[in-house]
């Protein structure tokens, strides 16, 4: 997955827009109880937060279909995600 931290958007490997990503919030660890292996729940808004660190890109996508506005939760340093270069940012915005 490719995660653009200016526009907040998720792509996946192929360049595919997937999910804007917006949080009113800025939750830490505390705030979620565990649901699942890949879910927890978020103390602010009670919906279930899908831990994408702990998803393939294929299970993202796939829990997308099933609800587009499914919560995720991206960390920039995590292995299965690429965090888009701010050298294509500045580009992009033309720069």
């Amino acid at each position: 997955m490719i995660v653009d931290p200016y526009t907040r958007e998720l792509f996946d490997k192929n360049g595919n827009f997937l999910k804007k990503l917006s949080c009113p919030k800025e939750p830490v660890d505390s705030d979620f109880t565990v649901c699942s292996v890949n879910s927890s729940l978020c103390k602010y808004c009670e919906r279930e937060v899908y831990d994408t660190a702990k998803m393939t890109e294929v299970e993202v996508i796939e829990q997308l279909k099933r609800d587009p506005s499914s919560c995720l939760l991206i960390g920039f340093r995590q292995e299965n995600c690429v965090v888009k270069p701010i050298s294509n940012l500045i580009r992009e915005s033309g720069e």
